[in-house]
């Protein structure tokens, strides 16, 4: 929610910085998208020129898998009466502010759109144990597990945050369908290109040394769907 606050408010600020002529409608969307890094976003449209508009955006996305996830663990050890397995637990989320221009194609509903964007990724990772024991009933039941992030009560457990700056860049192909007089429906089909850079960690308690050394770089493609509602400003004078 913090996260949502800043970005918002970011925005907010950024949108103060674009001329403003009466004459010339924009509109302002609400999306929601199939991606994980941009699930939900917020956009400004302002016309430029004749079929150009200038797009100012931001998102926020989130991911992670469920810590004891639908499979089991490691083993790591095992004895006539217990059995240890090793988990890993990984989550983050990504916000950030993109800006580009759109070009609408004749009179058409559809559009085509390139964005740059710059991104603020963070990611927690944890590896944790928990062992099964043998019951009298000859049925295994949990131990006591411990908390993934602090605090740690089973030295053995690690943690990291890592954080990234992610510039990236954005091609979508968009379909705008109004409703009434102030509103349109956003159909888009989206490409990203991304390369996140690491900026450092915190938090880290690595006793057993899993996450040494620097996570390598690599360029991340991200397809993906979206839908929204714009509403249009001065439609209804």
């Amino acid at each position: 929610m913090i996260a949502i606050k800043k970005i918002t408010l970011t925005f907010i600020c950024f949108l103060f910085l674009v001329p403003v002529n009466a004459q010339e409608k924009g509109d302002l969307g609400i999306l929601i998208t199939t991606s994980n890094q941009s699930r939900l976003g917020i956009e400004y449209r302002k016309p430029i020129a004749e079929k150009y508009k200038l797009r100012i955006g931001a998102s926020y996305g989130e991911y992670g898998n469920q810590f004891w996830g639908n499979g089991r663990g490691e083993i790591i050890a095992i004895t006539d009466s217990s059995v240890t397995e090793r988990f890993y637990y990984h989550d983050g989320f990504q916000t950030g502010l993109r800006l580009g221009a759109e070009r609408q194609f004749g009179n058409s509903m559809f559009s085509v759109a390139a964005d740059v964007s710059v991104d603020y990724r963070q990611t927690n990772s944890a590896f944790q144990n928990n062992t099964l024991y043998l019951q009298e009933n000859g049925m295994w039941d949990n131990g006591p597990s411990t908390t993934i992030f602090p605090p740690f009560s089973d030295p053995s457990n690690s943690r990291i945050t890592r954080h990234y700056l992610v510039p990236g860049a954005r091609l979508s192909l968009n379909m705008n369908i109004p409703i009434g007089k102030s509103f349109l429906l956003n159909l888009a089909a989206s490409g990203t290109f991304d390369l996140p850079v690491y900026m450092g960690a915190s938090q880290v308690q690595d006793p057993t040394g899993d996450f040494t050394g620097i996570p390598p770089s690599w360029i991340n493609l991200d397809t993906n769907v979206g839908i929204g509602i714009r509403y249009i400003f001065g439609s209804r004078n």
